[in-house]
């Protein structure tokens, strides 16, 4: 229930919104999961005792290079796209 949540509503709702493409909108929502799961669930520190303005400055620069047209994926050092 939680896949099809995310892929036939959550990540095309985003996508189409913020102009780009779906798999970079998934890429940014595992970047925040994954803090989210280490720093509530699991409780891990540092994460887990990062205030809200230290947790920004950490994950913002990683979002945006998600969601960037000329993110990650797009880095002559890393190799070609992934197919869409």
């Amino acid at each position: 229930m939680a896949r099809r949540m995310v892929e036939d509503v959550m990540v095309p709702t985003v996508a189409a919104r913020l102009g780009v493409e779906p798999r970079r909108v998934a890429a940014a929502m595992a970047q925040l999961l994954g803090y989210a799961f280490l720093s509530t669930i699991v409780r891990a520190e540092p994460l887990a005792g990062l205030d809200e303005e230290a947790a920004v400055a950490l994950l913002a620069p990683a979002v945006q290079s998600h969601l960037a047209a000329g993110g990650t994926w797009d880095n002559p050092r890393r190799g070609p796209s992934p197919p869409p």
